[in-house]
């Protein structure tokens, strides 16, 4: 059995550093990336037009395919002592379902792959003026990220998600937090 967790939210709301965070406390779990960095710096790199600002739909079909392929692959995954299957994702396609509605770009098969995805929890980090920041491959505005926040918020209940909401605090605290809902909300035992 797998068992699916994705951390979502606006840019710079503190998911990949939490994300990081917990895969130096937790063992035998499955980790799966944001892969947007990624490509928008391969994409700089290269000359590529793939970009989000300036080639949206192929920059989502390509976020979308590998966010697929990291929710489908079942091959050398860790188990916990328990013999479960867990991958916690930092973001999902359904984040690209969002952005592309706020940006009224919508591929037909992205909402297709997002109706077909089945999510156990789902943690919602809310924006944090406070910390965010821009850099070469984050754009966004301030305002624009506030947007995408709400984007995020309908787009997942949208496909029948409950969000529990990672309130502002140390990464620390929001490590631990994460992981006392995955605790008693699964009935289980992390292996730290």
């Amino acid at each position: 059995m797998t068992i699916n967790i994705v951390l979502t939210g606006p840019p710079s709301a503190g998911k990949t550093t939490t994300f990081q965070n917990l895969k130096k406390k937790i063992k035998n779990v499955n980790f799966c990336k944001e892969i947007s960095r990624e490509i928008i710096k391969e994409s700089l790199e290269t000359g590529s037009d793939i970009l989000p600002w300036k080639n949206a739909q192929e920059f989502d079909r390509r976020v979308v395919s590998s966010r697929n392929k990291d929710y489908l692959n079942q091959k050398n995954l860790l188990e916990t002592r328990q013999g479960l299957k867990i991958k916690i994702y930092d973001r999902s396609p359904i984040d690209t379902y969002a952005y592309s509605k706020k940006f009224e770009c919508i591929e037909t098969n992205t909402v297709k792959i997002c109706k077909s995805l089945h999510y156990d929890l789902i943690f919602f980090f809310p924006f944090e003026k406070e910390i965010y920041t821009q850099d070469d491959e984050r754009k966004e505005s301030i305002q624009l990220a506030i947007d995408l926040e709400k984007h995020l918020m309908e787009s997942y209940i949208e496909f029948d998600n409950e969000l529990i909401t990672v309130n502002f605090d140390t990464i620390e605290n929001r490590s631990n937090f994460i992981i006392q809902e995955i605790e008693g909300r699964l009935n289980l035992e992390l292996d730290r």
